[in-house]
């Protein structure tokens, strides 16, 4: 069943079944129920999950699966996800039996073709009643009322159609009375304190989101959330936005209709009530900081974020991170990443290069390059070679016969003044000193690799070339499926070395 209010659901189905078992010769052995979860996905169904699982690992413990209706597998949306779910349990020997349908699950053809209509019927009852619900949600909203869960700062008043005020509502407390409805009224005096001292920093002090949270974080006040404990620039962002806090009644700010992934919805299709209760910040307040927001950021268009960068670079001479973190007219690092993917590729926009943007330049490409090679080398010795990275933080290893280990070091090529060519290492964090390394040394353009060695790794090391002592001592790599062989050879007459 979907909803606790249908308090009687899972009897009547659990009755229907039990007649339909007495009647043919079965024993129940088990059940699986899915009480108070909707029936439109599977990730929320965690005994459905449990059932399959079993029939899947042949942990079921019975022959026969027994159904109340087709629907009762899930209103899914793509009918066939119903049908596959059946499948697999006939697949795996246990049959499914449908105790109210007028129909046998014999496989025939009138069979079948009554499976397929009832699946595409749950699904549409699934999307019809959403599109009621929403309706009267709409409707609910414009009226003046809430549709939503509690707001920080705010507590949930149940009232009757006329507003004459009833009760506060328990945070996951339901209203009692089907006419009866809900309005917010201002909470505890500490969350009311706290939504108007991040109005008034963002409005009277121009601070932005992340300086405010930092500011509550320091003030010790705390971040009513499950997974966060402590505020921070999302949350402060979202308080900023919300017109509920200046009395206004909305619906529509976000959408996950049946159960997709949310999303937010544009500002122009939200439902607002102004006045709708007792606001918590003055409106001309949220006014104010709504006209601050769209000069903001993240109204900007690419071309104007790149604009702002010309106008600083024109006052300042040059651009750097550090700049541009100072420079309050600028957005912050995280805006450059998500529009352009990073600083560098908005500075290159606006014609502007460095040193160090020619570095990040090179140290990408090295590291597309190291990744192409390392799984190069794992398909050529399938089984032999595994790659070894925690995270993508840390520089990745290769285990070779699951005996060894081996650091992969990537040397660009940076040339000398004397003529002498010469390669220095590609830094990287590591977590360990391995014995033995792979140094892979790049061509004059650093675009290519120029050789491989399999070396004993030097305590330290910076730069190498030809001549170097250290790469005479292991032995070079002229083919990837050869690795563990010469990886075994250098490991041994290190050994002998020592």
């Amino acid at each position: 069943m979907s909803t606790e209010h249908q308090q009687y659901s899972l009897a009547n189905q659990a009755a229907a079944i039990q007649v339909y078992a007495l009647e043919r010769g079965f024993e129940i052995v088990r059940t699986y129920s899915d009480s108070g979860k909707s029936g439109v996905v599977l990730k929320r169904r965690k005994a459905l999950r449990d059932l399959l699982e079993d029939v899947v690992k042949g942990n079921a413990g019975y022959k026969v699966i027994l159904v109340y209706d087709v629907s009762r597998w899930g209103r899914f949306q793509d009918t066939d996800e119903a049908a596959h779910y059946e499948f697999i349990c006939k697949a795996a020997g246990v049959r499914v039996h449908y105790c109210a349908e007028s129909f046998a699950n014999d496989d025939t053809m009138p069979s079948m073709i009554m499976k397929m209509l009832k699946r595409t019927m749950a699904g549409e009852y699934s999307r019809e009643l959403g599109v009621k619900c929403r309706e009267g949600l709409r409707r609910i909203a414009r009226m003046g009322f809430s549709t939503g869960s509690k707001v920080y700062g705010f507590q949930r008043m149940q009232v009757s159609s006329n507003r004459e005020p009833k009760c506060i509502l328990q945070p996951g407390q339901r209203k009692n009375e089907p006419g009866d409805r809900v309005i917010l009224v201002p909470g505890p005096s500490g969350e009311v304190c706290c939504v108007r001292e991040i109005f008034r920093m963002f409005v009277e002090e121009n601070k932005m989101p992340t300086e405010i949270a930092r500011v509550l974080r320091q003030q010790g006040i705390p971040y009513p959330g499950i997974q966060r404990t402590q505020w921070y620039a999302c949350a402060v962002n979202r308080v900023l936005h919300n017109p509920k806090y200046a009395g206004h009644a909305v619906y529509g700010m976000q959408t996950e209709r049946l159960r997709t992934r949310r999303v937010t919805t544009p500002r122009e299709s939200w439902i607002v009530t102004p006045g709708a209760w007792e606001a918590i910040i003055p409106p001309e307040q949220f006014d104010r900081a709504k006209e601050r927001f769209q000069n903001q950021t993240f109204f900007k268009t690419d071309e104007q974020i790149l604009d702002d960068l010309r106008k600083v670079l024109k006052e300042r001479g040059e651009l750097t991170q550090c700049l541009i973190k100072s420079d309050k007219t600028l957005p912050s690092m995280q805006t450059y990443v998500g529009r352009f993917g990073s600083l560098s590729e908005a500075l290159a926009r606006i014609g502007y290069r460095r040193a160090r943007v020619h570095a990040l330049e090179t140290r990408r490409r090295i590291r597309q390059l190291r990744d192409e090679l390392l799984d190069q080398i794992i398909a050529a010795c399938p089984g032999r070679v595994t790659l070894v990275q925690p995270n993508r933080h840390l520089k990745p290893t290769l285990r070779v016969l699951d005996t060894l280990r081996l650091s992969v070091y990537l040397c660009r090529f940076v040339g000398s003044p004397s003529g002498r060519a010469h390669w220095r290492r590609v830094q990287a964090a590591t977590t360990e000193h391995l014995p033995l390394s792979l140094v892979v040394r790049l061509n004059h353009q650093n675009d290519g690799v120029l050789d491989h060695f399999v070396v004993p790794t030097p305590k330290r090391f910076t730069s190498a070339d030809f001549s170097d002592s250290w790469l005479k001592a292991g032995r070079r790599l002229l083919a990837f499926p050869d690795l563990p062989d010469i990886v075994e050879e250098v490991h041994r007459s290190s050994a002998n070395r020592k």
